[in-house]
Formats: C-alpha cells, sequence, structure tokens
C-alpha cells in the first residue's frame, strides 16, 4: 500500500481500483503484457478513467462538491460509468455524514441517501 495524493499540495484524492503500486500480479498477466510488447509501467498509464479524473480535477480548485461529483459520476463519456459499473457511492462527512449511493449505473438509478447521527461531543 502507498498513498496517493493527485498532485503536491492536494486537499483530495481520488481512485479507480487501477494498480498504480501493487505487483503482486497473477503470473498471466506480466506475461501477456509481454507478449503485447508492453511493460507494466505503460500498462499503468493507460487507464482511461483514470487519465479523465486527472484531467478533470487537476488541482485544489477542482469542483469537488456534492453535485459536482454526482455529474461527474454519472457521465458515461469519462469511462467511469461504465458497463461494467454496479453502483456508485459517495460518502459526505462532516457534523451530519450522509451516504449517497446509486444501486446501478448512476445516469440509470437516482442517488439514494442514508444519513448518520451527529457524534456526540461535536
Amino acid at each position: 500500500m502507498s498513498r496517493f495524493l493527485p498532485f503536491a499540495g492536494a486537499e483530495f484524492t481520488y481512485h479507480t481500483n487501477h494498480p498504480l503500486i501493487n505487483d503482486d500480479l497473477n503470473p498471466r498477466f506480466p506475461e501477456g503484457l509481454k507478449r503485447s510488447a508492453m511493460t507494466l509501467e505503460t500498462y499503468r498509464t493507460l487507464c482511461p478513467r483514470f487519465n479523465f479524473l486527472g484531467r478533470v480535477l487537476k488541482d485544489n480548485s477542482a469542483a469537488t462538491g456534492l453535485d459536482a461529483l454526482k455529474s461527474l459520476f454519472r457521465d458515461r463519456a469519462s469511462g467511469i460509468n461504465n458497463d461494467q459499473t454496479y453502483g456508485c457511492t459517495i460518502m459526505v462527512l462532516g457534523e451530519s455524514p450522509e451516504l449517497h449511493i446509486s444501486p446501478g449505473r448512476p445516469d440509470e438509478e437516482p442517488f439514494q441517501v442514508i444519513g448518520f447521527s451527529p457524534r456526540p461531543g461535536r
């Protein structure tokens, strides 16, 4: 495991379930890369979802509010929301935490909200 920050001074982070550091791979995977004349380093740079987020969330001025994130996750062109998307979650942290969950592709299934009680003493 390794800490990931998208840029120096980032106030947020993101992920796409795309391995950046992990080298605990099924032995067939590197063999497939070798047959394709591709290195693991090259493969890691090719994730369209990760590259899209890198462009959209390139600095701390990026829109990261709830509505902006829902819009981002509903976008089919980004590759983040694709045919293999089976759900989407956004956790809003703070005094009154909320879990926003789309039980399917977020462009097809509306987000449902589960609220959590504020922590005592806060």
